[in-house]
């Protein structure tokens, strides 16, 4: 089963001036307030921001329309900040209907070595994007161990020399 996410996509007229550029929480309604503008590459003007809301949250609004909901959560902003947020340019609320796995299995990944089979995802160990890279991650390790182990012959068609692709650094 999963869990539904309502998420505001947000731009202020002035930096919000808060303590931090991403917060976590785990005592509702937010579960994720990240400040996009924040990140390498990015324009600081607007301050652009995501919200996500708690499934608790979501699940009593689920239903709202998406313009009913960006007043719920400003509301939900005001009361819950010590500073008011500034003046909104543009918000845009979309509702992830099947956001997060409710229910994680206990592998992180797939492999099947026989078939050359694999999967993964944030629906194996943890959810969110940090499941999901966690996850692909050790499909990759099991992918490579399976490759040490027998050798380019036994390989076919997969090969790391020959690879068209390009490794992704993300940290």
């Amino acid at each position: 089963s999963h869990s539904p996410c309502w998420t505001l996509m947000v731009s202020f007229q002035n930096r919000w001036d808060v303590p931090f550029d991403g917060a976590r929480s785990h005592d509702g309604p937010f579960a994720w307030l990240g400040r996009e503008s924040s990140k390498p590459g990015r324009r600081s003007q607007p301050d652009t921001w995501v919200i996500q809301m708690d499934p608790a949250w979501t699940q009593r609004y689920l239903e709202e329309s998406p313009a009913q909901v960006e007043a719920r959560i400003m509301q939900e902003l005001a009361l819950s900040s010590l500073l008011k947020p500034p003046a909104i340019v543009q918000a845009s609320a979309h509702r992830w209907r099947y956001a997060q796995s409710a229910s994680s299995l206990r592998e992180t990944c797939f492999w099947d070595a026989n078939t050359r089979l694999g999967a993964c995802g944030d629906w194996f160990a943890r959810s969110g994007i940090e499941g999901s890279l966690e996850s692909g991650r050790a499909l990759a390790g099991k992918i490579l161990n399976w490759l040490v182990a027998h050798g380019p012959s036994d390989a076919g068609s997969i090969s790391l020399r020959e690879s068209p692709y390009r490794q992704l650094h993300l940290f």
